[in-house]
């Protein structure tokens, strides 16, 4: 049976009253539709964007950025209503930092926010969408509305930028990392303070967070530690390898395009 009250639960909230039990899994009905909805949404802005004039096409960056912000509202709003407020729901994984990088684009447009956005924002929400961790709230849930149509957004804000011309390099990753590296070192910081203060004040609902999943294991880290039967923190190490893997998939193919076209060029 459905509850209004259901609606306004929470994760933690929803795992307290109703166990850790999933109301729907990975590659269900339900996760398909997810998929589907986002394929269908990504396209639709893409061609938009690649048919619209420089005016216009600042307009949909402004959609799209406000349709992550409205989402960040309501979330914030149905939080503290409800005295549910965490600090885990402050925007510090890195798909709730590149909304930062998503209006300072929007503003600026500089050439640098496309990189990082297409280096870490795409496939950072792609493989949140693909192997999702609010699996446990159902799609009534205000925190499953969130969770989804905030990274739809954000997938569809680099797409558009490609769709309009934008052509990621290898060489510009180096700057992706120059701004990854230290803010990974304090997101780390972060995690040990709140977690610490979550023993301190025996509130762990409140204070404990895992921002960009650099506490511990969850949902694909979950699957590398067991994979590779690393216990504590040591599932780290497999997060340099990961994002080589990612970054050779999402940009061998314009590395490849590009040598092509200068030969050709020649």
């Amino acid at each position: 049976m459905i509850y209004l009250a259901d609606f306004f639960k929470t994760r933690s909230s929803w795992v307290n009253e109703y166990g850790e039990t999933p109301s729907w899994s990975w590659f269900s009905l339900t996760h398909i539709l997810i998929l589907v909805a986002t394929v269908i949404f990504c396209v639709i802005f893409a061609y938009l964007y690649r048919k619209a004039c420089d005016k216009k096409r600042k307009i949909y960056q402004w959609i799209i950025v406000g349709l992550m912000l409205l989402e960040e509202l309501q979330m914030f709003t149905i939080a503290i209503a409800t005295n549910q407020f965490e600090i885990g729901f402050l925007p510090l994984h890195l798909c709730g930092i590149n909304i930062f990088f998503c209006i300072a684009h929007a503003i600026w447009g500089k050439k640098w926010i496309e990189e990082f956005l297409y280096a870490l924002a795409l496939p950072g929400a792609l493989l949140a969408l693909i192997v999702p961790t609010w699996t446990s709230v159902p799609p009534w849930n205000f925190i499953f509305i969130f969770s989804t149509g905030y990274h739809i957004f954000l997938i569809a804000y680099p797409i558009m930028l490609l769709a309009g011309g934008f052509r990621p390099k290898f060489k510009n990753l180096k700057y992706v990392a120059y701004v990854l590296i230290p803010l990974s070192v304090v997101i780390f910081g972060i995690n040990q303070f709140t977690n610490h203060m979550a023993v301190a004040t025996n509130n762990p609902k409140f204070w404990s967070t895992n921002f960009m999943f650099l506490y511990k294991p969850e949902s694909l880290f979950t699957v590398l530690a067991n994979l590779f039967h690393l216990e504590g923190m040591w599932y780290l190490i497999t997060l340099p390898f990961l994002l080589v893997l990612i970054w050779g998939l999402f940009y061998a193919p314009w590395y490849f395009i590009e040598k092509k076209q200068s030969k050709v060029s020649l």
